[in-house]
């Protein structure tokens, strides 16, 4: 089987220092079952704002996984003009390369982007081949939530056109998966429909951490550890961007810098970088108990997790999203403090493994790191649970292997017709275990 996966803004792995995102992952399960992959990305490093690739040319990903790059244009924030004409460009380029090359049978799109889901969709459509959409992140509705209420009915008027290819692409898709539950039901409401056993959960998922480091420090951050050897470390490993700006924690770590009983028991580890990072090692000034080590790698990501006693998913906007960063700090057994809502906090609080916080609330984040570290026992209940959480739900080995299933079912029922499904079982299949 030949399958084309569409993806622009996830971190391509060209080395192993590279932290696999959802794409990467099902390219490997399905490479490994002797599938042909070929991985449509952008030239554009969205995470670190540069070209990387030129325009149009194959480059292999390991055995049986090509990626093939599109040029669009840059651009430095993510919710931006420029953004949006960059996936406009690589939607079009799609479409004038996709008829040229040797079609796959099966296509997963990613979206966002909308447009190139609905390039790859309409393509999908003229030559019956099965298509399932992957909503990564409910836009355009998400852009809504980032700009004040205000102009957020003139920004929906300005976006008609967009909404309603959205709408189209989902109607029209052969079935939608999704990361969380939200999303899903998200997108079937879009496409007007029930859900049938095409639409499917599955959540991101992480390979396994033993959440101890086996290796020596790495050099970067052997300095710090040093000086937080011992002590609570509350930690963040994230891009600094609005949807996860680390403020609330420095804030929080302000609080517990002036309790005379904390104030040496808990040091805040605060990793990566972004538009955000500036000001945040600004406002962390004078606080010794805030490190920021910048921009960290796979080993360094291990490294921190292995010295943290809890993880924070600090939401800083309205989103279900189960973010790449609370799979690691599962992984690693560490239990998690998070403003987001939906599936996070609800398999947070039914497996006993972290706590809700409101968002932007630093006084009540930092009484519940105080309550944490106040009791290691209570602690260590907690990092069992998280570990798992994470083995029955969150196992990137596990899910994959089903995503992977899901997908050769789809596209094998789409050529043999081996059934008709209408969903009129009115079995809900809410995600991968």
């Amino acid at each position: 089987m030949r399958a084309w996966l569409l993806k622009i803004s996830e971190p391509i792995p060209f080395t192993s220092n590279v932290n696999k995102g959802r794409t990467a992952m099902l390219a490997d399960e399905l490479a490994a079952r002797g599938h042909e992959v070929v991985w449509w990305v952008s030239s554009f490093d969205h995470q670190k704002k540069r070209m990387i690739l030129p325009d149009n040319v194959e480059t292999s990903l390991g055995p049986s996984i090509m990626a093939r790059s599109v040029r669009g244009t840059p651009y430095r924030n993510n919710v931006s003009l420029r953004r949006y004409l960059d996936h406009g460009i690589i939607a079009r380029k799609f479409r004038e390369r996709a008829p040229h090359l040797l079609p796959p049978d099966v296509i997963v799109a990613a979206m966002p982007d909308h447009q190139l889901a609905w390039e790859a969709v309409a393509y999908a459509r003229r030559r019956n081949i099965p298509i399932v959409v992957d909503i990564r992140d409910p836009w355009p509705d998400a852009i809504l939530d980032r700009v004040p209420p205000a102009v957020a009915p003139l920004l929906r008027a300005g976006l008609f056109l967009d909404f309603r290819m959205l709408e189209r692409t989902l109607k029209k898709a052969d079935g939608i998966t999704s990361m969380v539950t939200d999303w899903l039901e998200w997108g079937l409401a879009k496409a007007g429909r029930r859900q049938t056993w095409k639409d499917r959960v599955f959540y991101i998922g992480a390979p396994r951490e033993n959440g101890i480091l086996t290796g020596d420090v790495p050099r970067s951050l052997a300095p710090i550890f040093e000086q937080i050897r011992g002590k609570f470390v509350v930690g963040f490993i994230s891009t600094f961007s609005q949807v996860y700006q680390p403020s609330v924690i420095v804030k929080a770590a302000r609080l517990l810098r002036g309790s005379p009983e904390l104030r040496d028991r808990i040091a805040f580890l605060l990793a990566g970088d972004g538009q955000y990072f500036a000001a945040v090692r600004k406002e962390a000034q004078g606080l010794d108990n805030v490190f920021l080590p910048g921009w960290v790698n796979r080993e360094e990501m291990q490294a921190i997790h292995s010295i943290s006693s809890v993880g924070i998913v600090p939401g800083n906007l309205v989103t279900e999203a189960f973010p790449n960063k609370a799979f690691g700090y599962l992984s690693a057994g560490l239990p998690i403090l998070t403003s987001n809502d939906g599936d996070l906090p609800r398999m947070l609080a039914e497996f006993d493994a972290g706590y809700h916080f409101e968002r932007g609330n630093e006084r009540q984040l930092a009484e519940l790191i105080a309550k944490i570290a106040a009791s290691p026992e209570r602690r260590a209940s907690m990092a069992a649970n998280a570990q798992r959480l994470f083995d029955e739900k969150l196992s990137a080995e596990r899910i994959y292997v089903s995503f992977a299933d899901h997908i050769e079912v789809v596209a094998g029922l789409r050529h043999t017709r081996e059934h008709e499904a209408d969903g009129s079982s009115g079995v809900k299949i809410r995600c991968a275990t």
